[in-house]
Order: structure tokens, then C-alpha cells, then sequence
């Protein structure tokens, strides 16, 4: 299934796998999966970010956010990355392992794609970049999350529809082609399941039934669709502001991360 490297689209947003190394990706916006702990108070970021911050600016303006809880997204500038912002999502507490025994559980992954989502469309980014979540923890099971990131991910692109704003790429990217063809296999499946559902759509509608028939049959389409997988809702919240990213001390988003896309960022 490696011939999907071109990805496909979702309401006005092509989704797309790339077999590149993370740090040499020209985008807006680069994600980072991190770990934090409530005991030690300290942010553990990924080796590429690690390698990239020379001057130890972003780990400055990440430790001005500890301690911080699993699934705050920080939003920072992105030092010495070919992008404009790096957002860091916390997704393992060293403090916590989940009931199922994983140190990453969906609930935490789904919640945090959301929130990086939600944070793409209201900066008026047009590009961000994802890496495979849980490849660096042992007992994980990689491989399902990142079935998990490409679910919410979709879920999220399909509830944007047209009210996507500037956002026209998502990237999911590795330089290791295991983790590669990880998202352009599921990637192809998503695509078929999408597919699948718009041919019996178009059935529907040209079906001799009531309409009403037809409502309820095309209701049950569209729920099957958005509801692939579980998710919480974004809630309605804090206004993120550019200018606090720009002066190095960052945004830290926690459940008021809104997915409102404002219109008085200050560039």
C-alpha cells in the first residue's frame, strides 16, 4: 500500500504520510509527543527537538509551562526547526500508567490530536506535521496508536469540513519506513472506508422512499462516519495569543483550548 504517499483529501485538508526526517519538513507547525511528571515538574521532549535546540530556547520556554497534566498542549516558537511554531503534547505522565497497563492510552492521544488540531485552524496555520506517537515506550503498542492518531485525526478533519481556515496540509511523517508505512497503510484504509460510505450515500439518494426514510438512512451514514472512534469535545475557552509565542514565553493549553478559529491574531 505504499503507492498512498500522496495521501487524500478530507473536507479541504490533504492528509498525507511522509518517509522524510521531521526536522527537515518546511511547515508551520511541527508536534512533538512529550512526557511529564507532577513529581520531578519537568518536560521531556522528543530526541529530535532535543538535537535541534542548540541554544536551548525551546526548553526554556517549555520548562516555564511544568508541571504540567496529560494532555496539555504547550505552544511555543520552534528555535532552530523549519517551522514557525512547535506545539508539545503531553501524552505520558512517568507519574501515572493507565488502567490498561499502557503509559499512552487513546482517550489522552485522541484528546491532544483535537487540541493540535483546533490550535492549527485558529492560528491561521496552513501546515503541521505529526511523527508516530509511543515509539519510544517500552510495553507500548505503537502501531495501535498511532491507528488512534490517524482516527482522530480524520474525525477532526471531517468535523472541519469548510470551516478549515488556512489549514491545507496534515503531515504524518517518520524517516523510518516501518513507522512510514504504519500510516500510509491505515491511511489507505481510511480512505476505502470514506469512499465505501459516499457510494452508499449517493445509493440513498436515489432510492424511491420516503424522505423521511431517507433522512434517518443518511443520518445513520453520517454518524457511522464521524463516529469512528470516541473523542472528547474541544471545549470553548482561552484565547490563544501569537504574541505571547513570539516574546519566548510560550502558551500552554489545557482543557480550555478552544477550537475557534479567531480573527484578531496579531501577526
Amino acid at each position: 500500500m505504499s503507492e498512498f504517499a500522496e495521501g487524500f483529501m478530507i473536507g479541504q485538508v490533504r492528509l498525507t504520510p511522509k518517509l522524510v526526517d521531521i526536522t527537515t519538513l518546511q511547515v508551520d507547525a511541527l508536534v512533538q509527543p512529550s512526557g511529564t511528571s507532577h513529581h520531578e515538574k519537568i518536560i521531556e521532549a522528543s530526541p529530535w527537538v532535543i538535537k535541534s535546540d542548540n541554544d536551548g530556547s525551546i526548553t526554556k520556554e517549555l520548562s516555564r509551562h511544568t508541571p504540567l497534566k496529560l494532555g496539555d498542549v504547550i505552544v511555543t516558537s520552534a528555535g532552530n526547526l523549519n517551522a514557525r511554531y512547535l506545539l508539545s503534547a503531553v501524552v505520558i505522565d512517568w507519574a501515572f500508567q493507565h488502567t490498561s497497563g499502557h503509559l499512552v492510552n487513546d482517550e489522552i492521544v485522541t484528546s491532544a490530536i483535537k487540541k493540535c488540531i483546533a490550535i492549527a485552524v485558529a492560528l491561521g496555520l496552513k501546515s503541521i506535521a505529526f511523527t508516530p506517537w509511543g515509539t519510544r515506550t517500552a510495553g507500548q503498542d505503537a502501531a495501535r496508536t498511532t491507528a488512534i492518531m490517524l482516527q482522530a485525526l480524520s474525525t477532526e478533519l471531517q468535523k472541519l469540513q469548510d470551516q478549515s481556515g488556512e489549514l491545507a496540509n496534515v503531515y504524518l511523517v517518520s524517516n523510518q519506513q516501518k513507522h512510514y508505512q504504519w500510516f500510509a497503510d491505515r491511511m489507505f484504509v481510511f480512505h476505502l472506508f470514506y469512499d465505501q460510505i459516499a457510494m452508499v450515500r449517493g445509493m440513498v439518494q436515489e432510492l424511491d422512499i420516503p424522505q423521511s426514510q431517507r433522512k434517518n438512512l443518511l443520518g445513520l451514514l453520517n454518524n457511522l462516519q464521524t463516529n469512528i472512534v470516541v473523542y472528547n469535545e474541544v471545549v470553548g475557552g482561552d484565547k490563544i495569543s501569537t504574541g505571547d509565542i513570539k516574546n519566548t514565553t510560550g502558551v500552554a493549553l489545557g482543557e480550555s483550548a478552544s477550537a475557534t478559529a479567531y480573527k484578531d491574531f496579531s501577526e
